[in-house]
């Protein structure tokens, strides 16, 4: 595991640094009411605490919008202490995604968020994103364990890390490579490399946020934001996209 130096506050000169630097395929920010229905045809807005979300607008420009069709599936927008976040009540609650979202197979990539999250009850595995490949046996996804601790599962094979999400914080998870081992898991305060062979599968499948591909082991969390990026990002990258994330949730 690697010590990085603390992120939140990182100040950002000639004004406030914003992830459409990093040309992303996937920004779902729940501070923008803009981006925000109650339904998924995008005709009634998200306005107060409680509302339901059933369509989430990608900032991003790429289209990658999140929806969910089905009423009682649909996660909820919370407002408190200036604070605004989408929370998944781990009882279906979830969006789905476009197909590609931006990448697929084994193409390079970074998934960033700001939030926590619980293991779904019931199950050893709380999934987050689905945001690779997703027919059954083939996906790359960033999920929960059953100890509360980050997990990448893709074609074939998993590792359990050691980074845990049971606070609010900043997590991702960079892939450079074609296998499980060319993961890396980001967490508050430190990174870790992942281990295993296995090939990341090349299909494309249904994408979700807060469930599996089929909408299954729907995770109980809470999320501020959410960038996805088809690259690695560089040191200064990083530190930056960490530090707007962090922002998000008041960190």
């Amino acid at each position: 595991m690697t010590v990085m130096a603390p992120f939140y506050g990182l100040a950002v000169g000639g004004g406030e640094w914003m992830p459409d630097a990093l040309s992303p395929v996937g920004w779902w920010d729940p501070s923008d009411l803009s981006t925000l229905f109650q339904d998924a045809a995008g005709t009634t807005p998200v306005t107060q605490d409680g509302d339901p979300v059933g369509l989430m607008l990608d900032k991003s420009g790429a289209g990658n919008h999140a929806s969910q069709p089905t009423a009682g599936d649909r996660p909820t927008f919370r407002e408190s202490g200036g604070l605004r976040r989408i929370e998944h009540g781990g009882t279906g609650q979830h969006f789905d995604l476009p197909n590609h979202v931006g990448v697929s197979g084994a193409d390079n990539r970074a998934l960033y968020f700001a939030g926590s999250a619980d293991a779904a009850s019931g199950s050893n595995i709380g999934v987050y994103f689905n945001l690779g490949p997703g027919n059954t046996g083939e996906r790359w996804s960033l999920v929960v364990n059953g100890s509360n601790n980050l997990r990448i599962a893709i074609q074939g094979g998993a590792y359990n890390s050691s980074v845990g999400i049971a606070s609010t914080g900043v997590y991702g998870v960079e892939l450079a490579g074609s296998t499980l081992g060319d993961n890396t898991i980001y967490g508050l305060l430190s990174s870790e490399a992942a281990s295993g062979s296995e090939t990341i599968d090349t299909r494309t499948g249904t994408n979700k946020i807060g469930a599996f591909h089929d909408g299954t082991l729907t995770a109980a969390m809470d999320w501020y934001g959410m960038v996805l990026v088809p690259r690695v990002l560089t040191g200064d990258e990083r530190a930056k996209l960490q530090a707007y994330l962090a922002g998000k949730a008041g960190l």
